[in-house]
């Protein structure tokens, strides 16, 4: 844990402010310290200095897609065992952004994503999803998570 008073910190990226409004409200209640970035040109050296224990992190972004961020965060030394939540707004798509990590995963030899989630987000799968994961001495295997809502 490296947030102030043994509290998980979680970065929180996503280009719409009510987003990681919502995100924030929510992990900080549940005993989280959140830091977040609308701009994703910042993420890396963000996340260098305020070394989270996990991101959070939108796919679809201007200037810079969640995709080409995942591989800079992959490929980055201080930062490629931090495990990665991918949200998605596109209603089905998480299979289809599975297969697009997976491609970027054989050819650059990189981890894929710890977990999709669509978009509107379910808390409480969510919650558990962090929760589990950042468990002291947790022994994670190598599956990815996928959790869509169902309507």
């Amino acid at each position: 844990m490296t947030a102030a008073k043994g509290k998980n910190k979680i970065l929180v990226i996503d280009d719409e402010p009510h987003i990681v409004g919502y995100l924030k409200v929510l992990l900080e209640d549940n005993g989280y310290s959140v830091v977040s970035s609308t701009n994703p040109a910042c993420v890396i050296k963000m996340a260098g200095n305020e070394k989270p224990d996990l991101i959070c992190l939108d796919i679809m972004m201007p200037r810079q897609t969640g995709l080409s961020l995942y591989k800079d965060i992959r490929q980055n030394q201080i930062l490629h065992n931090i495990p990665v939540v991918v949200i998605s707004a596109v209603e089905n798509a998480v299979h289809g952004f599975k297969k697009l990590f997976d491609r970027l995963t054989e050819t650059n030899g990189i981890t894929a994503p710890d977990a999709f989630f669509e978009k509107p987000i379910n808390a409480a799968n969510l919650l558990n999803f962090i929760n589990t994961t950042l468990k002291p001495n947790l022994h994670k295997d190598n599956n990815t998570q996928t959790c869509q809502n169902k309507q």
